[in-house]
């Protein structure tokens, strides 16, 4: 049974969101030798956290019928967004410097966060106010033939 499970989905997202933007500054913010690992850490945390509970989301939310498209769905929109990221990063270490790059990623964390906290359902069907998809009742008139 996984953390997801006994608490909810959400509250790990929202922690995980908010850890990992904490870390980013402490990369900024910090002096010291201990610095890297403690940052790092915090890090590996927040995304051990945040990252296999978004995967789990779209699986709660679809019908059994469609739910492998729903996740097809989901890792384009997450693909994407690693793209347009690695964009925005470039930009601004670009046309300000490297220091501004650790604070809108961070920054974006915290706002990502926030965008989490406010408006998402939770999505277990013990803990959450989202309805789960009917269970499937009839099965596919066609099957794929393995290759």
């Amino acid at each position: 049974m996984t953390l997801a499970d006994r608490i909810g989905r959400r509250p790990p997202v929202v922690a995980g969101m908010f850890l990992t933007g904490a870390s980013v500054f402490g990369i900024i913010l910090v002096e010291g030798c201990l610095r890297g690992p403690c940052s790092r850490v915090c890090l590996v945390s927040g995304m051990a956290l945040l990252y296999p509970n978004l995967m789990i989301l779209p699986v709660d939310a679809a019908h059994p019928m469609w739910r492998a498209t729903g996740m097809g769905v989901y890792r384009m929109w997450r693909d994407s967004r690693y793209g347009v990221g690695a964009i925005r990063i470039g930009l601004s270490m670009e046309f300000v410097n490297a220091e501004a790059a650790f604070y809108m990623t961070a920054i974006l964390m915290f706002v990502s966060g926030t965008i989490v906290y406010l408006w998402m359902e939770e999505t277990h069907p013990d803990f959450g106010t989202h309805d789960p998809p009917a269970p499937a009742t009839e099965q596919p008139d066609k099957t794929v033939p393995h290759d």
